[in-house]
């Protein structure tokens, strides 16, 4: 990108490469399409013919909460957050704060999307409750508006507002779908039918928000898989996370069937730390180390919000819980640099679900633990989430 701000062609040099994102879009079409026939065939049978839904239905069920469908819809927001975020760090287009409120935005809406945010304001009573949303309603239309005034006053990330407008009006339209979900009686036949239009909205503007991000010119090829800054906003949440987790456990009372706030910080960091280290593309074991992390990040929303189709079959239905840090540390072993990590790893993630997740409390606690667990220990561990010397530039030449 040259200093005016224009985009340039990339070449082997630059860092640009193209967008993982651009190249996952028919998978998250795909999977999107999946979730949604699987919702409406769902939803309409048990209306219809009174069917009682199947454990891997819940599991799969885009209308409910802490499952691996809630999980994939909070990815896909929480994936474009990370990429405003780089673009605020690279200065793309050499802007700041329009990236930065974007990537701020798209966490607290992955926020939302796990831990039934808007839905828990009404615990506060119902007068101070609709003060609070009407005030970050407010507080975010704002800051949409001054991101996209200045994205429409700039040449080249104008392009971007022809997703942005659709996503963000996409996202806003789905208020307004809850609440004549609440108010209208529904006959049997249109529930599926309903339930699929508003969840279907909502993962079409994750859709279009993914695509156009995958339309700027984001560095993707990254020194470290985790720089040191990025493990201090690490720990900083964890501290967060743990007020989060008490706060509600203490002041707010449960809604049944709706998100936990105490699986966002495990999901979120999981999550951030598997794409991350899946784009070091060059580094040994990167790939198989991301599909890991990935999945626990799905297993921190869909076993800790009881869900879990196998914990039936299971002694005990925490048991796959504990084995969550079991599956790392073999891994780790094999990068033949600083081994006793892995075993840190491990011990101690065992050490503390068998300490601290016996209640749901303290077990989002021992999440965000094991989280910052697995962090601290790939940073420690370069041959796992640094490429070695010239890869991508041996890559690049044979290209």
């Amino acid at each position: 990108m040259s200093r005016t701000g224009t985009i340039v062609a990339p070449h082997q040099n630059d860092g640009l490469v193209q967008s993982p994102l651009t190249g996952a879009l028919p998978l998250v079409k795909s999977a999107n399409l999946a979730l949604l026939v699987i919702l409406l065939i769902g939803r309409t049978s048990a209306e219809l013919m009174g069917f009682r839904a199947h454990s891997l239905f819940h599991l799969f069920d885009l209308g409910s909460e802490m499952n691996l469908a809630a999980w994939w819809s909070g990815s896909l927001i929480l994936a474009a957050g990370l990429a405003f975020g780089l673009c605020a760090t690279q200065r793309c287009l050499d802007l700041v704060a329009p990236w930065a409120i974007l990537c701020t935005i798209c966490l607290l809406l992955s926020f939302d999307e796990i831990g039934s945010l808007h839905e828990r304001l009404t615990d506060f009573t119902a007068d101070s409750g609709a003060i609070t949303f009407r005030a970050m309603a407010a507080l975010l239309v704002s800051l949409a508006a001054y991101t996209g005034l200045r994205l429409l006053l700039h040449a080249q990330a104008r392009r971007l507002l022809f997703f942005l407008i659709p996503a963000g009006a996409l996202y806003a339209s789905v208020v307004l779908q809850e609440y004549v979900q609440h108010r209208v009686d529904w006959p049997a036949w249109s529930v599926g039918v309903r339930a699929v239009v508003e969840e279907g909205t909502e993962l079409l503007a994750s859709f279009l928000l993914l695509k156009g991000i995958g339309r700027l010119p984001i560095r993707y090829e990254m020194k470290r898989a985790l720089p040191s800054g990025l493990l201090g906003w690490f720990m900083a949440g964890l501290l967060l996370h743990i007020l989060l987790v008490y706060f509600y456990a203490v002041t707010l009372t449960d809604i049944p069937g709706r998100g936990d706030p105490g699986a966002w910080f495990p999901f979120a960091i999981l999550l951030v730390l598997g794409l991350r280290v899946g784009l070091q593309q060059d580094a040994p074991h990167s790939r198989t180390a991301a599909a890991i992390l990935i999945a626990l990040s799905s297993m921190a929303v869909a076993i800790y919000g009881k869900v879990w189709p196998l914990n039936h079959a299971l002694p005990g239905r925490d048991l796959p819980l504990y084995l969550m840090p079991l599956l790392l540390p073999p891994l780790m072993w094999r990068t033949g640099r600083r081994p006793h990590w892995a075993i840190w790893a491990g011990v101690g993630g065992v050490t503390i679900f068998a300490l601290a997740a016996t209640t749901r409390s303290t077990g989002g606690v021992a999440l965000g633990l094991l989280a910052l667990l697995y962090a601290l220990a790939f940073a420690a561990a370069p041959r796992l989430t640094t490429a070695p010397r010239g890869a991508a530039q041996q890559r690049a030449n044979k290209v």
